[in-house]
C-alpha cells in the first residue's frame, strides 16, 4: 500500500462523512495543496486551522509512514498475542526497530483505552480473562483491522490534556 492510499483510507475511516476540525470541531474542513508536505493538510473554514489526519489522535507524531501503520494493524490483527516483539514486526512491515517499539507501545496504549478496549471486550469470549491479558500483551487477534484502526483514529495521544 502506497503512502498516499494510506492516508486517504485513514481519512475515510476518521471523517466518513465530512472532513471536522480537531481543534474546534466544526465539519467544513477542505483539503490544502502544498507540495513538499510529509503528509496532506488540511484547514478549518472557521478557526482557519491547519490540521492532518492524525492530529488529536494516538498517530500524532508519528514519523513512520502511514502505509506501515496501516500494516502493522494488518500484522497485529493477524498475529494476535505473538504480535509483541519489535524485531518480528521490523521483518514483516520493514521498519526500524525504535518505529516498530513505537508502534507496539502506541498500540498497547491504546487497546487499554476506550474505544479500542471496548472493541476487544465486545469481541472477547471470556471478559475476565480478556481484562487481565489487555494488561500484559496485544489483544488483536480476529479483530476487523479497519475497525482498529478507526478506534485508534478515536483514540487522544498520551500526552493530551484530559477534557
Amino acid at each position: 500500500m502506497y503512502e498516499l492510499e494510506a492516508e486517504a483510507l485513514l481519512a475515510r475511516l476518521r471523517w466518513p462523512e465530512t472532513i471536522q476540525c480537531p481543534c474546534c470541531g466544526h465539519d467544513s474542513g477542505y483539503t490544502l495543496n502544498i507540495r513538499n508536505v510529509q503528509r496532506r493538510r488540511y484547514k478549518c473554514k472557521k478557526c482557519r486551522r491547519q490540521f492532518s489526519v492524525t492530529k488529536g489522535t494516538i498517530l500524532e507524531g508519528v514519523r513512520a509512514p502511514l502505509s506501515c501503520w496501516v500494516a502493522t494493524v494488518k500484522w497485529a490483527c493477524a498475529q494476535g498475542t505473538t504480535a509483541q516483539r519489535p524485531c518480528d514486526l521490523c521483518e514483516r512491515v520493514g521498519v526500524g526497530p525504535r518505529a516498530a517499539d513505537n508502534a507496539i507501545t502506541r498500540l498497547f496504549y491504546a487497546q487499554n483505552r476506550d474505544p479500542l478496549r471496548s472493541l476487544i471486550l465486545a469481541n472477547s469470549p471470556s471478559k475476565m480473562c480478556i481484562t487481565k491479558a489487555l494488561t500484559e500483551r496485544l489483544c488483536l487477534q480476529g479483530l476487523n483491522w479497519e475497525h482498529v484502526l478507526t478506534a485508534l483514529l478515536q483514540t487522544s495521544p498520551p500526552n493530551a490534556p484530559k477534557p
